[in-house]
């Protein structure tokens, strides 16, 4: 259902969600950042990493599709199955997490970048 609650900021979580179809926006301090549409973009994967609050508040704009997994469920492994199951599950948060970082770094290259050419036209104004 749209206008749905998945992640809310400060909670915290023991999903993953991955979005197979529809749109959610991502909010912080309730403020709109982003609408991110289906492809299989991951959500709660750093609150997961990290073991603390979510950053983020989730909420579908429309109806959206999910696989979810949950790993209160599946902790602790108890058979070769789930411990199989745990090792993809890291690998992909841990996948997704460098991918986000790559954009970060791009993106505060840029800022300093522009940041350095606008510190140099200040010196070079005086």
């Amino acid at each position: 259902q749209a206008k749905k609650t998945v992640l809310q900021q400060g909670d915290i979580n023991t999903e993953l969600f991955f979005l197979i179809d529809g749109t959610v926006s991502v909010f912080m301090d309730n403020k709109s950042i982003v609408s991110v549409t289906g492809d299989g973009e991951v959500f709660g994967e750093m609150s997961l990493a990290a073991h603390s609050p979510t950053t983020a508040t989730v909420i579908t704009k429309t109806i959206c599709q999910f696989v979810v997994i949950n790993f209160s469920e599946i902790r602790p492994p108890q058979n070769p199955a789930k411990n199989l199951l745990l090792f993809y599950c890291w690998r992909s948060i841990a996948e997704v997490l460098a991918r986000k970082l790559i954009i970060t770094n791009e993106i505060a290259k840029t800022y300093r970048i522009k940041y350095k050419n606008i510190s140099n036209e200040k010196l070079s104004d005086n």
